[in-house]
């Protein structure tokens, strides 16, 4: 009898912590039958939240990054960057640190359009089936996250603060 109440108690916890979300939060948990993974300390893999990814995001600091000297330029374009999530699906990255090579990647993603996909965003056009750029989003409790170059060896992790 013990047993069954206590199942019963774990139930109803579980569908009421279900039940809870945050309004402004850019995230919805996995769905409890799915895998959830864990991404680093005191975060979890989320699924993105269309709606609440609108807006434009300023970069506030670079988390982690490669340190070859070739990625000098990427860096500091996306030290002062911020990315725009439209309503309607296009997207609008800018810096305040403008160069060679980070021209080359304001050109290839504004050209673009963004979707959410599970906790990716996902970046291109259906011709190239969304490939220009895909950014994990990893939301921990004071801070977003977004882990660019996520299959290769040379993560670049931004954090950033949404302004609008």
């Amino acid at each position: 009898m013990k047993n069954f109440i206590f199942i019963v108690a774990l139930c109803i916890s579980s569908f009421l912590i279900g039940q809870e979300q945050k309004k402004d939060s850019i995230m919805e948990p996995i769905k409890k039958d799915a895998i959830v993974k864990k991404v680093e300390k005191d975060t979890t893999l989320i699924k993105v939240v269309r709606d609440s990814m609108i807006g434009l995001w300023k970069v506030i600091a670079i988390n982690k990054a490669p340190k070859s000297a070739g990625f000098k330029q990427v860096i500091s374009g996306y030290k002062k960057a911020s990315f725009e999530f439209k309503k309607d699906s296009t997207l609008s990255l800018s810096t305040k640190a403008p160069n060679a090579i980070f021209t080359y990647i304001l050109r290839s993603v504004n050209r673009s359009r963004w979707i959410a996909n599970d906790s990716m965003i996902l970046i291109g056009t259906e011709r190239n089936k969304y490939s220009t750029m895909r950014i994990k989003v990893i939301q921990k409790p004071d801070t977003v996250l977004f882990k660019l170059n996520e299959r290769t060896k040379l993560p670049l992790i931004l954090q950033l603060q949404k302004e609008k």
